[in-house]
Formats: structure tokens, C-alpha cells, sequence
């Protein structure tokens, strides 16, 4: 039987509630009770289903007693699953192991070492959880890296891989794409005071880490610069998606106002920071660009043409099959842009995303499986230490 009261602890922005959104429904279904604890962005996605229990907590202004806070927030549950690629993640982690728990840690991430901190956090994490969920099934068995060269030690923690991707998401926004792709335009456009010239709409979807800031978003615009020196950029428009958590920090919109000053006119391209959410930007978008962001996959899946564009190639799951380009200077980026709009996304690409994803479609409905089989180790643990 599942376990009755579930908590989920969301600390990394909307990408992992949306995974513990998905696992709540299949869980509640099944008989559990489900509430969440969220910080910022995943608060607001959370409290936007209003469905569930949602208490809210900042990291803005955290004390050193909110990780304990947190975890008292907690008595009562059965389980108690938490994101781990924000440094406070392993402070909850420990918490809650103080208070009693055997707390469960989720990673959300399809790639097995990601810059900027994240995975620097996520090794701090497994070191406090009892188990780690993967939603890339792989993982279960393959090295998770905490730095580029130096693996996770998991020795001591139970791994499982569920093989979860939310396929629902792709399908909803290539359907919108395809129904109302000129309206939305229209709107986009309207909202964003951009006359229609039947631009071509390049939206670079932004990161939320230091290698991000301080590397890829300047190279990205280095590479427009460098571009507009040999080509006409005016018939482009190019849009800034942040990231929510980036929003706050203002960093992009001071990087840009100091690159803006290299695109002269004439030929130069209109840049606009986006003022939607996420889902808008998607339906909209002729090209979605991109350096490091979990959600690659989805922009594939809904048919719309990708390219990576930073200072380097990051090898994540779109790159290593060959499914897409990456462009690292002005040259490429134009060439690249090119290709992508004579020669759009064809269906092999869509299946090559589903192929190297590994999706298992029945995943959600082995969750209960896999609480069970953490409670069977825990149980086995406990007649071990006992008999010893």
C-alpha cells in the first residue's frame, strides 16, 4: 500500500514541480495524500493548480533555522521527496534526516553533469537523501557527476530510474502551434509594441547559472554582433525567454544593454526581453535557441527547429545524438539560422528525441512500486542493525 501522506519540497525553480505535479495526480489517484513546500516560481506553478496543499518558503532572506522550519512543516508524512539542485536543498536534506525522516531525493536533470553549480549541489544533496529517484531511467545505473571529472558516490543510497518525460507538455504546445500559432503571434507582437513584418521570431530560452551569466548568454550576443557585421539582421527578432528564478537578478537586462550598443543600425535586429510565460514564448517561437536548460528535449518533441548557441558545445542529450547544431560565433549562428528555417525540423528528429529520452510510459504508475521498495529496504535495514 502507498504510504498515506506524501510531502514534496520544491527548491529549483517550475522544471522539477511540474515532474512532482505529475507524480501527485498518479499518487492521490492511488490513495495517498499529497501537500507541497515550494520557494518562488514553483510555489506560483503549484499554487496555480489549486489542487493541492502548498506552503510557501523564501530562500531570498533565509535564517539558519529555515532548513529545520521546513523540516518540522513535514511531521507527520510518510515520505518526503525534494528537488537537489539548489544549494539548500541538502540543508533541508539534513533536516529532515535530524527530525527522523529518510528523506527521498529527486533528479530531474536528463544529463549526468550540469555547469554552474547544479550538479556541485546535487552531490551535497546525495550525500543527505536515502534514496535518489532519476526521472532519466539510465541514471539508475550510469555515473552522475558532481564535477566534470569526479562522480557521485551513491554506495550508500538507493537509486531508482523512472524513465519519466512529460510527453502531455510537447503535445499540448505543438497543438497550440499548430491551432493558433498566427494569433498568438499576433498577440506576442502587439504586447510587445513590434510591428508585423513578417519577422523571423528567434527566442533564446535563458539559464539561471554563473557559467550561464558570465559565458553563454555575452557569447550569444557576441555572436549577434559578429553577425550583424556581415549580414542583414533587420527581417530578425530576437527574444530573451528568462528563466523565472533569473527574472529578479536582472543580470541579462544589464548585459544586454551594454552588447545592444554593438548592433547598429542599419541591419541590425530587433531584441525584446519576453514579458510571457514560458508556454507563450514556445508557441510563438520560429527557432528556439538555447545553451543549457532541461527543457531542450520539449522544444524538439513540440517540432519546433533548436539550436544551441554559447561559448562552448555542451554535450547534453540533443548534441550527442546529432539531432541539432551548435553555433559558437557570429558565422555559424547565421548559417545555422539559415539551414533552420529553409529546412525545418523534420519527424526523424522528434523520434530521435524519443528514442535517446528512454521514455516508460507506465513510470508514474511504478512510483508506488518504488515507495514500497524503499520502505522494504528501510525494513531490512532496521532487522540488520537490530540483529547486529
Amino acid at each position: 500500500m502507498i504510504p498515506a501522506l506524501i510531502f514534496f519540497l520544491v527548491c529549483h525553480g517550475v522544471g522539477p514541480a511540474e515532474h512532482f505535479l505529475a507524480m501527485a495526480k498518479v499518487l492521490v489517484e492511488s490513495g495517498a495524500e499529497v501537500e507541497f513546500i515550494a520557494s518562488g516560481p514553483a510555489f506560483d506553478r503549484i499554487r496555480k493548480e489549486g489542487t493541492y496543499k502548498v506552503q510557501e518558503f523564501s530562500l531570498e532572506n533565509k535564517n539558519e533555522s529555515l532548513a529545520y522550519e521546513i523540516a518540522s512543516l513535514c511531521q507527520g508524512a510518510h515520505r518526503v521527496m525534494t528537488d537537489m539542485g539548489h544549494p539548500f536543498n541538502a540543508e533541508a536534506l539534513k533536516a529532515l534526516s535530524l527530525q527522523g525522516h529518510r528523506p527521498i531525493g529527486y533528479y530531474d536533470n536528463r544529463e549526468s553533469f550540469v555547469p554552474g553549480g547544479y550538479s556541485a549541489a546535487v552531490a551535497k544533496s546525495a550525500e543527505q537523501a536515502s534514496m535518489v529517484v532519476f526521472a532519466d531511467k539510465a541514471h539508475e545505473k550510469s555515473p552522475i557527476f558532481a564535477n566534470i571529472d569526479s562522480p557521485i558516490d551513491f554506495r550508500q543510497t538507493l537509486k531508482v530510474g523512472l524513465g519519466y518525460y512529460d510527453l502531455n507538455q510537447a503535445d499540448t504546445i505543438f497543438s497550440s502551434r499548430e491551432s493558433h500559432a498566427l494569433k498568438a503571434r499576433s498577440d506576442f507582437l502587439h504586447h510587445h509594441n513590434v510591428e508585423e513584418r513578417q519577422q523571423k521570431l528567434c527566442v533564446y530560452f535563458g539559464g539561471n547559472n554563473d557559467e550561464y551569466f558570465q559565458k553563454a548568454f555575452p557569447a550569444f550576443l557576441e555572436s549577434l554582433i559578429e553577425a550583424q557585421r556581415s549580414s542583414d539582421l533587420s527581417s530578425y527578432v530576437f527574444v530573451l525567454q528568462q528563466h523565472p528564478g533569473a527574472k529578479k537578478k536582472g543580470i541579462e537586462a544589464r548585459l544586454l544593454q551594454r552588447y545592444i550598443e554593438g548592433l547598429s543600425e542599419p541591419g541590425a535586429p530587433k531584441f525584446i526581453i519576453s514579458s510571457v510565460s514560458t508556454e507563450e514564448a514556445l508557441v510563438v517561437a520560429d527557432v528556439a535557441l538555447y545553451y543549457q536548460t532541461s527543457m531542450a528535449p520539449l522544444f524538439a518533441l513540440a517540432s519546433i527547429p533548436t539550436l544551441q548557441v554559447g561559448h562552448c558545445m555542451y554535450s547534453d542529450l540533443l548534441i550527442r545524438n546529432g539531432l541539432i547544431d551548435f553555433a559558437g560565433n557570429g558565422r555559424d549562428l547565421i548559417d545555422s539560422l539559415v539551414r533552420l528555417f529553409e529546412h525545418p525540423l523534420d519527424a526523424s528528429v522528434k523520434e530521435g528525441v524519443l528514442e535517446a529520452l528512454g521514455v516508460d510510459l507506465e513510470c508514474l504508475a511504478a512510483l508506488g512500486n518504488c515507495l514500497q521498495r524503499f520502505q522494504r529496504c528501510i525494513t531490512c535495514l532496521r532487522i540488520t542493525l537490530f540483529a547486529g
